[in-house]
């Protein structure tokens, strides 16, 4: 008999180990230098269960569990990401979600946090349009469980806001957080006005809504968007609302979308310049507040 045909038991113990770990039968049996067939006998002989097809003919992996139990921040926030500029394919097997690339930090940081094996897409597009950052996702779990909960394919037509058995109470405000970093805006009027506002269908902003009147913030106001009959904003359309809607959102927040944020504490500077009632209004906001990013800091870096 040849030696060479048998495996050791070191080699078994490597084989279970690397499979266990979620390497692919074809990669173990090239690392160790072995047949297919010999590494899935192995595998069989020690019981240990057999993945999916899909899954050994997939090029890259990531948590696919990651959103099974909203339990964290980070969970809550990309499940809102996702919510707002994430989309299911028309074939139902691939969850997208692309952002300008100015916005790359917080794709980057939504890979580390599924932790994706594969790289982002940089998408190119025709002038005027911005070019983008692209991750795709192929997953039956994911995708079936944001059909379950609300995000549909034309969820921007149907979609509904979780309830609390998916997302708890105690995070609801970093799903917002992050739907407003996909669909929502920070804008500063001719009239020297902050201005936050919310996108999305007319039910899925009443909960928002709710959500901010239930912690104190109320004044805002949803109106349907003029080149549509489902999309409708959810506006905080003057300063101090504005201000403590944001200002809520990203108190002890620790993921948010830098350019956004950014441009909140910008608009501030530019009310404290501008704006006689800033001291009453907005000051004491900032004073309560211990921003990672100070105003001057922000400023010179975007002088640079």
């Amino acid at each position: 008999m040849n030696m060479r045909n048998i495996i050791t038991k070191n080699e078994k113990d490597l084989i279970i180990e690397k499979y266990k770990n979620g390497h692919k039968i074809m990669k173990i049996a090239r690392d160790i230098n072995r047949s297919k067939s010999g590494v899935t006998k192995v595998l069989v002989e020690a019981g240990i269960p057999r993945r999916s097809k899909d899954y050994e003919r997939r090029k890259h992996f990531f948590d696919f569990d990651f959103f099974n139990i909203i339990n964290t921040e980070e969970k809550a926030y990309f499940l809102g990401l996702l919510y707002s500029d994430g989309f299911i394919t028309k074939n139902g097997n691939q969850v997208v979600i692309s952002l300008q690339e100015n916005d790359v930090d917080i794709l980057e940081k939504f890979k580390k946090s599924i932790k994706f094996t594969g790289d982002l897409q940089y998408v190119i597009r025709p002038k005027p349009r911005k070019n983008m950052f692209r991750l795709t996702l192929s997953s039956k779990e994911c995708v079936n469980f944001l059909r379950k909960n609300g995000c549909k394919t034309n969820k921007s037509l149907t979609l509904k806001f979780p309830n609390n058995k998916i997302l708890p109470n105690y995070l609801i405000k970093y799903f917002i957080l992050g739907y407003f970093d996909g669909d929502g805006g920070v804008s500063y009027s001719k009239r020297k006005v902050l201005i936050a506002t919310f996108t999305g269908t007319k039910s899925f902003l009443r909960k928002i809504k709710l959500f901010f009147k239930e912690n104190g913030i109320d004044f805002g106001s949803i109106s349907q968007k003029t080149n549509s009959k489902e999309m409708y904003d959810l506006q905080y359309g003057s300063t101090f609302p504005a201000a403590k809607v944001l200002d809520f959102l990203y108190k002890d927040s620790k993921i948010f979308m830098n350019r956004k944020k950014n441009k909140f504490i910008f608009v501030l500077n530019e009310l404290k310049d501008k704006n006689e009632k800033y001291n009453k209004m907005i000051l004491p906001i900032l004073q309560k507040r211990t921003y990672k990013e100070t105003v001057d800091n922000i400023l010179k870096e975007m002088e640079n």
